[in-house]
């Protein structure tokens, strides 16, 4: 195994644990209160009632942290990469955009339901929108400091707006 092949494998493990521990160690799609039996009537009964067919606020600010947290992890990385040791090689700096590149769309699919569900003046949107924006820019500019600066700051304000004062 060449050494390249050895740092685009070990790229691919990291994207994978940030993800892995950004869901809380469970796979895609399942909950957060874990497999549901034996809980059903004790959860039911504490958790405020949503309409059929209308997304749950709380889980779609959930999947946006969650979502917003990977796309950063993947965006440190290919920082990293191009800036780093890794930087000469192009093959692992391919690979580390790629992955970038896989979190901008979901991020941006999240950002449509969060547009959606709490319209585009909401304080909270907006900080998540300039979070997206700033990981687009970064990505064009991967190697460029105020990019990160910007999606961090943003990203903390989205933290503020949705926990509340």
């Amino acid at each position: 195994m060449s050494s390249e092949q050895l740092l685009i494998l070990a790229l691919l493990a990291a994207a994978f644990a940030a993800g892995w521990f950004a869901r809380g160690g469970r796979a895609e799609g399942a909950g957060a209160k874990g497999d549901g039996e034996g809980e059903g009537d004790r959860e039911s009964a504490v958790e405020p009632a949503v309409e059929p067919g209308a997304p749950d606020p709380g889980a779609l600010v959930a999947e946006a942290d969650d979502e917003l947290r990977r796309a950063l992890t993947a965006a440190r990385a290919a920082r990293a990469m191009a800036i780093g040791a890794g930087g000469g090689d192009a093959a692992a700096t391919r690979v580390a955009l790629a992955v970038l590149d896989q979190r901008l769309v979901e991020l941006e699919r999240c950002a449509d339901r969060l547009e959606d569900a709490r319209g585009d003046e909401d304080r909270a949107f907006a900080a998540f929108d300039r979070a997206v924006s700033g990981l687009a820019a970064l990505r064009r500019r991967v190697d460029a400091d105020a990019a990160l600066d910007e999606v961090e700051a943003a990203q903390a304000e989205w933290q503020r707006a949705t926990r509340g004062p």
